[in-house]
């Protein structure tokens, strides 16, 4: 496994084999923009058209196998990775719960404040439905939407149906993002570069 390492002109790809022999591999356009980019082979030390960034090159952490072409992490720096696809998996869960979910062709976020007033909504409806004269649904009720629209909501029923609705859709963003970084935890270290954080949801 060659490790990155830096001089003056270039970034430097380097290590000394089994053998003793020494090996280097330099080239000038392995630092794009201060990104790593698939397509770089030992071969002809260029970049294909379709090369795309993967991670930033950092000076002993960096790997390059010959043997395979493939790009990586030095173990070392697992942990700090996987804290970084964690942390982006957290932030792309909250952007996600904020987005909202669609429900009968309206857009309702899934905020901490706006699941706790469905709640609270939900528990009036078990009321109506328990005592319908004491706790009498409200005509016209109207949910707003992400977009200030309004969700009618006219029955009971139908406000349970929409807290079950909006609870499901939670719970499957939770599950999602739970599984997403348990799966980090034991990701192997090349895997790491291609873990896409914001996708697969």
């Amino acid at each position: 496994m060659l490790v990155a390492t830096r001089n003056t002109d270039a970034m430097v790809v380097a290590a000394a084999p089994e053998d003793g022999a020494s090996w280097a591999f330099v080239d000038r356009g392995l630092m794009l923009g201060g990104v790593l980019h698939l397509g770089l082979t030992a071969e002809d030390h260029t970049v294909t058209e379709n090369a795309e960034p993967v991670f930033p090159i950092v000076e002993g952490r960096t790997t390059f196998d010959p043997d395979t072409g493939a790009w990586g992490w030095q173990d070392t720096d697992a942990p700090q990775i996987r804290q970084s696809l964690t942390d982006r998996v957290n932030a792309e869960k909250t952007r996600r719960l904020t987005a909202g979910f669609d429900y009968a062709g309206h857009r309702i976020p899934l905020t901490a404040e706006g699941r706790t007033d469905v709640s609270g909504a939900t528990v009036r409806a078990l009321r109506t439905l328990d005592d319908p004269t004491g706790t009498p649904w409200p005509n016209g009720f109207r949910w707003i939407d992400a977009d200030n629209g309004a969700l009618p909501l006219e029955t009971p029923a139908d406000m349970l149906a929409f807290g079950m609705a909006m609870e499901a859709a939670y719970r499957d963003l939770v599950l999602k993002a739970r599984a997403a970084k348990d799966s980090l935890e034991t990701m192997p270290v090349p895997d790491l570069a291609t873990f896409d954080p914001e996708g697969g949801w």
